[in-house]
């Protein structure tokens, strides 16, 4: 279904009996395949012969699923105009909206229609979570369409870990929509994990760290000794990483070290971090992840740095 040549389709769906349902390469079917190489035409042709909008299987997941990951925006409309259900779930349990989150104009799209902001994939994952961590300009849009910011993914970590990331206000935004009962936990469980973020001196990153800590130390009532799932308290975090800044404004503050103790770095993987994609050993030394893309699935055994 590679070519887009209108008579040669023609001939194709004559030749079924206009059963448009047949597969084309790597056996997905034929109107998913069209969406994925962006044929508009080809899509609006099969549609007419009665193609499912809804068809699963493939690499994708559903035509939908395909428009989202390459097609164009009038695709998309076609799509969904022609009765395609945003809330199918590829195999890795994402919606089109999951997939959407790099393309502003395919969100909106599909927020328009009334795509489930809510909907998780095997992870349990929601694309508010996906976005706060990769596509912060997107974040608003979803909390406007109803997107739960209260709710946390399958590893138990809150949408403002996800939103480590993102600017101050971007993280602010997060933040004041929170439900009341969640936020005192959330900012807690987030100042650890503040700290912990990759980022490299002088960067943005770093900065953008920086004005989230103080944002949290900011707050009312919030226990400043609260550890991470590995038992690491912000305090003893922020000195194992050298951030002496932070560990001075701890200290001043009244935070208190664990049992830990250690002059070591964490060096094993939290139970927190298990979930369908992640397996972890026994010892939690070692990690095997599954990764999976459109086309194949890759798993890769991950050691712990001591």
């Amino acid at each position: 279904m590679r070519n887009d040549n209108q008579e040669i389709v023609s001939l194709r769906l004559e030749a079924t009996k206009a059963n448009s349902g047949i597969y084309g390469g790597a056996m997905h079917p034929a109107l998913q395949e069209a969406a994925f190489e962006d044929k508009l035409e080809t899509c609006k042709r099969l549609l007419d012969a009665g193609a499912d909008p809804n068809a699963q299987g493939g690499r994708m997941g559903s035509p939908l699923h395909a428009a989202v990951w390459r097609g164009s925006v009038d695709l998309i409309w076609l799509l969904l105009n022609s009765g395609a259900d945003s809330s199918i779930r590829d195999r890795s349990g994402r919606s089109a909206l999951h997939l959407s989150l790099a393309c502003r104009q395919h969100v909106l799209v599909l927020l328009e229609s009334g795509a489930n902001t809510n909907v998780v994939d095997r992870t349990g994952t929601m694309p508010l979570q996906s976005a706060a961590r990769s596509h912060p300009r997107i974040v608003p849009q979803l909390l406007a369409a109803g997107a739960m910011a209260g709710v946390r993914d399958g590893c138990g970590r809150s949408v403002l870990h996800a939103a480590m990331g993102a600017d101050k206000l971007q993280f602010q935004n997060v933040l004041d929509h929170l439900p009341e009962s969640r936020r005192k936990d959330d900012l807690e469980a987030a100042l650890p994990a503040v700290l912990k973020q990759p980022a490299e001196p002088g960067s943005v990153m770093l900065e953008q760290c920086k004005q989230i800590f103080h944002l949290i130390l900011g707050e009312d009532n919030i226990d400043l000794s609260v550890p991470d799932p590995n038992g690491w308290t912000a305090l003893e975090l922020a000195e194992c990483y050298g951030l002496n800044e932070e560990a001075y404004v701890l200290e001043q503050r009244g935070a208190q070290k664990g049992n830990l103790q250690q002059a070591l770095r964490p060096s094993c993987w939290s139970s927190a971090d298990r979930n369908p994609e992640v397996f972890l050993s026994e010892d939690k030394m070692e990690a095997w992840v599954t990764a999976i893309s459109p086309s194949r699935e890759v798993s890769m055994q991950l050691s712990s740095a001591i």
